[in-house]
């Protein structure tokens, strides 16, 4: 069993198209994403006249069996995740004004309309990215993996404390303990390799390895262009190992 993972592919057509090319190629039995198929920051990427959410969502839905959101999906139609770690975040989050939610946010929410252009999705686009779930649980031979676009308590990446959740992973290792979970996959942090993350706390970057213990994490790099690396992963879990494909 070969499971091609995607993540973050920020409107990137072009390399999207490469991916699901290579993974046929690859001869991966199913293919997964882990989010931000939407978001288009304008300072990160320079692919603006290719750029396409509404393809990639085309794209995404048709060849990805497992879905989850990212934290610029659930932006493109205003969500406020159910799990995230923030207290006192009002319900209404995304009708008061940008200047408010800075004031709140004090920089440990991301804000986007100062970066990032619309998604100009259409109506099928919206209503489909809407209803994504923010994790998943999926099980392949005797193992239950999650797909989570990053780690709990901020399974979605709603908050900009990256650097705080990946040095102490130890609540995200409880939630898998609790749902019975040997192994983590999950993107957001655009690693130019594939980041190990076990748990003891290590912390591990690498282009292939052997999943044969549980427990273990990993960070899969991003499809769009313009980041540290791009490409995909493909897990077999045949041979318990994941190894990371450059596009």
């Amino acid at each position: 069993m070969k499971l091609a993972v995607f993540s973050d592919i920020h409107e990137d057509v072009t390399n999207l198209e490469l991916a699901l090319r290579k993974a046929e190629r690859l001869k991966c039995n199913e293919i997964v994403c882990l989010g931000d198929i939407v978001g288009f920051s304008v300072p990160y990427y320079n692919y603006l006249t290719t750029r396409n959410a509404n393809r990639c969502i085309e794209l995404i839905s048709k060849y990805c069996r497992y879905v989850v959101a990212g934290n610029h999906d659930h932006f493109a139609v205003r969500k406020l995740p159910s799990l995230h770690p923030v207290s006192n975040l009002p319900n209404n989050w995304y009708l008061l004004s940008f200047q408010k939610r800075k004031e709140i946010a004090q920089n440990n929410v991301w804000l986007y309309e100062d970066n990032e252009l619309s998604a100009l999705l259409n109506e099928e686009s919206y209503e489909w990215l809407s209803k994504l779930p923010e994790f998943l649980i999926i099980s392949i031979h005797s193992y239950n993996i999650l797909l989570s676009h990053f780690i709990f308590p901020d399974i979605t990446g709603f908050t900009t404390s990256v650097i705080q959740y990946l040095s102490n992973h130890k609540p995200h290792v409880e939630f898998m303990t609790q749902h019975q979970i040997q192994w983590s996959l999950f993107g957001h942090i655009h690693t130019n390799k594939l980041l190990i993350l076990n748990k003891s706390g290590i912390h591990r970057q690498v282009l292939t390895k052997q999943i044969n213990e549980s427990l273990i994490s990993i960070g899969i790099p991003a499809i769009a262009s313009n980041t540290n690396f791009s490409g995909f992963a493909i897990l077999d879990a045949d041979k318990q190992q994941i190894e990371l494909y450059k596009l």
